[in-house]
């Protein structure tokens, strides 16, 4: 609301804007140091995801419009760099925060993070009244944010929640939700990013497997990296 009092309606879309997208480029920049990447290699990453549509299928974009889910993306990256560094506490808040922003984008992220928390035995984190803490720390952040929208959730009948589920996915995004309506050329877009995926995997698996000796040393790269980063 300041940005437009300040600056008028288009001054204040281009501030707003402006402001994710800085916001966004640190985050990549932060995680990529977690991941011990060169920061070219980062650029060079984040401009060809964008040049390939952002990989996306149905819309879906981690980089655009100053909206609420380009708020929330960057945090899960400052979380995951968090997640990576040890600093579990900091990386949860984060999490909460993002999914109080946008719940999805953060629901999504903290049941994936937590997922591996909980249940992978090659994630070092230390007992499980820190992995609790953890999930409370995200739960409080988050609240403000869930708390205005449960009583909508709980509130609905059978009938209505199925009608307005209806009118939202083939009503009102049917680019976002229904993949019947998503144009080939997406589908094809998608494709050569994923393979251009699975070749640098591919290559990268290769590479490593020539500078190790051992399945330890070719689990963490030498012992470079956690499991977090793997």
């Amino acid at each position: 609301g300041g940005l437009f009092w300040l600056a008028g309606p288009i001054g204040g879309a281009v501030l707003a804007r402006l402001a994710i997208w800085v916001f966004m480029a640190g985050s990549l920049l932060w995680l990529g140091r977690a991941l011990e990447f060169k920061p070219i290699a980062v650029v060079l990453g984040t401009a060809l995801f964008i040049a390939y549509g952002q990989s996306r299928l149905g819309g879906e974009a981690i980089v655009g419009e100053a909206i609420a889910r380009h708020l929330a993306y960057p945090l899960v990256l400052f979380s995951l760099a968090g997640w990576i560094r040890g600093r579990f506490l900091f990386a949860a808040a984060l999490l909460g925060c993002a999914t109080s922003i946008h719940a999805l984008v953060g629901a999504w992220a903290t049941a994936s993070i937590l997922g591996l928390m909980f249940f992978d035995k090659r994630v070092k984190v230390r007992g499980w009244g820190l992995r609790l803490v953890c999930a409370g720390v995200c739960l409080v952040c988050a609240l403000p944010g869930l708390l205005p929208i449960l009583p909508l959730v709980l509130a609905g009948s059978q009938t209505g929640t199925a009608d307005a589920d209806q009118i939202f996915i083939y009503f009102r995004n049917p680019h976002h939700l229904s993949p019947g309506s998503w144009p080939l050329f997406d589908y094809l877009q998608f494709a050569v990013m994923f393979a251009i995926f699975v070749v640098i995997t591919l290559w990268s698996t290769k590479w490593a497997a020539a500078k190790t000796n051992t399945a330890a040393d070719f689990y963490t790269a030498g012992g470079g990296i956690t499991g977090f980063q793997n």
